[in-house]
């Protein structure tokens, strides 16, 4: 299908934006567009827009006006938006949390997070979430990495089109990305628009401010810096990050191991050895896309550096650093990738029958095996029981006569540390008759020729 030239003009128009969106970007007019709409200038204009494109169309469209309980005029804020919301003839909703950021986090960082899961809490599969950013925030946004030291994926800048969230179905749009914040303005002008002035838009406290106000003018006056040479540099880190992404997808796929995908792994661990990359960039490019394509935070620039060092240098065989609620270990020549662990419980009876152990967030399922356990042998007189390990334990290998210490046995098999004290043994009358990792114990086994039943351990869907 041969698509309508640009008609890009120095003018933004609602013909503009109808090309971005269904031309462009070829959204599909039957979804639900729901404008990300605080009231200001920018998400009013993209509004009043939208609802223009509305009746022309037969667009279903939403307001959604999120409260971060900033302002102390923030309540009253609420009352316009949904007042302009009914003139422009709109659907409207809204809601209030005030943001208590967490350690490390900056206020406008969890403010943003606490918004877009609010709205994909308020999305449907199909639904379009559209933002008001520009281009002038594209540039901003550029320097505020570049300054940051971000890696080469966050220089390549805001994404015109991304999931909302991460694995998101919901698609989070920004029309206005190819428009200057003067175009925006001058339609919201010669649509005679009224919008919300929040004061913190001109506090310097805030870093973004500080580039808009003073660093930027300063820097356009010498002729060092416009907009359209950042722009320029935005997409040129484009280009890099996604020759990067296709380079890590590679090494990834090269050097995953699903065999050594334990327990708690949320994504298949990778062989550090030969052809991996052992350079501090490309090591922590690749760490990084791993844990994004599990859907798990990628950890800091200095986490990443920290764990580069500690493999460098590293005496113990063993490294960690944290992403989020989960973990990046190094064990044996390979990372894994796993969610964090609950502490031991209390023994729990095991009668050989399907079995949640809902606080440390496991599932126990009988499986039938050949040489597992022999029911009829360790159900009497009293059954099973899952312990943890609180050191010191022995355990007889099938066919030996003498025990071995479990931590030996443990380091023998290979069996991650993380599982050693984390994942249960089977305990009966004084013996431990099943350990994860290693199997069964002498004397508590069926017949060659039978299958016993061994517990299948896994984790409870979160």
């Amino acid at each position: 299908m041969n698509k309508a030239a640009n008609p890009l003009k120095p003018e933004f128009t609602e013909r503009q934006l109808e090309y971005v969106l269904f031309e462009e970007l070829d959204l599909p007019e039957k979804s639900r567009f729901i404008v990300a709409y605080s009231g200001g200038r920018d998400s009013q204009a993209l509004l009043y827009a939208m609802s223009v494109l509305g009746q022309k169309r037969g667009l279903s469209l939403l307001a959604a006006h999120f409260d971060h309980g900033l302002h102390e005029n923030s309540a009253s804020w609420e009352q316009k938006c949904h007042g302009w919301a009914e003139q422009f003839g709109v659907g409207f909703c809204s809601t209030r949390q005030v943001i208590k950021p967490r350690k490390g986090e900056n206020t406008e960082a969890e403010a943003r997070h606490a918004r877009y899961r609010w709205l994909h809490s308020i999305s449907a599969t199909g639904d379009v979430v559209l933002t008001a950013h520009h281009e002038d925030d594209q540039a901003e946004t550029f320097l505020l990495h570049l300054f940051s030291g971000k890696h080469l994926a966050q220089l390549a800048g805001i994404a015109r089109i991304r999931p909302l969230v991460h694995g998101s179905r919901i698609n989070l749009v920004r029309p206005f990305l190819g428009f200057s914040r003067n175009q925006i303005a001058d339609y919201a002008r010669r649509n005679q628009l009224q919008w919300v002035d929040d004061p913190s838009n001109q506090s310097l406290d805030y870093y973004r401010n500080f580039l808009r106000h003073e660093l930027i003018p300063v820097l356009s006056s010498r002729n060092t810096v416009n907009r359209d040479l950042l722009i320029r540099g935005v997409k040129a880190c484009g280009r890099l990050a996604g020759q990067e992404q296709k380079t890590n997808m590679g090494l990834v796929r090269s050097v995953s191991r699903p065999r050594r995908r334990g327990i708690y792994c949320v994504a298949e661990p990778l062989f550090l050895a030969g052809k991996f990359p052992l350079d501090q960039y490309g090591f922590s490019s690749l760490v990084r896309f791993w844990a994004h394509s599990a859907g798990v935070k990628s950890p800091s620039n200095r986490q990443l550096d920290d764990f580069h060092r500690q493999l460098v240098s590293n005496q113990s065989g063993y490294a960690q650093i944290s992403a989020g609620n989960h973990l990046i270990r190094f064990y044996d020549e390979h990372i894994f990738l796993t969610r964090g662990i609950c502490p031991a419980s209390t023994p729990v009876s095991w009668d050989f029958e399907m079995l949640k152990m809902n606080e440390i967030g496991l599932a126990v399922m009988p499986q039938q095996q050949p040489g597992g356990l022999d029911p009829e042998l360790v159900r009497h007189p009293n059954p099973p029981e899952f312990h943890w390990r609180s050191g010191g334990e022995r355990f007889t290998l099938p066919g030996r006569a003498h025990s071995t210490p479990l931590k030996k046995l443990f380091q023998q098999f290979r069996v991650p540390p993380w599982e050693r004290n984390s994942i249960p043994y089977l305990y009966s009358e004084n013996n431990i008759i099943w350990a994860h990792g290693i199997g069964c114990a002498s004397g508590y086994t069926c017949k060659t020729d039978e299958s016993g039943i061994i517990p299948k351990i896994s984790l409870l869907a979160d």
